[in-house]
């Protein structure tokens, strides 16, 4: 529940704490295991660790970058004044960085506390248009690397991200 993410993040004086997304699939009626969105990039390590992104680096582009997979503090949001770009599609993945760039606490809680379900009629399982919107969503996080003066540290992580993003 949202009161012991709160707990947590207030325990540890947190600005982002993430957590493991539980996975199922409408068409096959189960559930299934996802390494991305159970952060099996941090290793168990960082179970109940407060960590900045620098303390994670070579795994900072294998985090999962949906909205529902973390608990951020609202002073966070509104100090750097954190938003989610509107009519764009993959607008989670920008938010992600710069609220990742920002914080300066979080730490990780590997309990499941959200249910992704996967449907045959979501509007991302559609091959589109929108899938072009990750060339501009790929320049805003490059832009969230220079705001928060990360670019040159994620250099070459940011290549390899930019490369692969726009090949996928």
């Amino acid at each position: 529940t949202a009161k012991v993410l709160y707990e947590k993040a207030k325990s540890q004086d947190l600005d982002l704490l993430f957590y493991l997304v539980k996975n199922y699939d409408e068409s096959s009626d189960r559930f299934y295991e996802e390494d991305y969105y159970n952060m099996d990039c941090l290793s168990e390590d960082f179970e109940n660790k407060v960590f900045t992104h620098k303390d994670i680096k070579k795994d900072v582009f294998a985090l999962a970058v949906v909205a529902y997979n973390k608990f951020c503090r609202r002073n966070l949001l509104d100090t750097y004044n954190i938003r989610f770009s509107e009519n764009i599609f993959f607008e989670d993945n920008a938010f992600h960085y710069e609220a990742l760039l920002a914080a300066k606490r979080m730490s990780i809680i590997r309990r499941h506390f959200t249910l992704r379900r996967r449907r045959d009629d979501s509007i991302t399982a559609a091959l589109d248009d929108k899938f072009f919107d990750v060339i501009p969503v790929s320049n805003l996080i490059v832009d969230a690397f220079e705001k928060y003066n990360q670019f040159d540290f994620y250099l070459k992580q940011i290549v390899d991200y930019k490369l692969g993003y726009l090949i996928m």
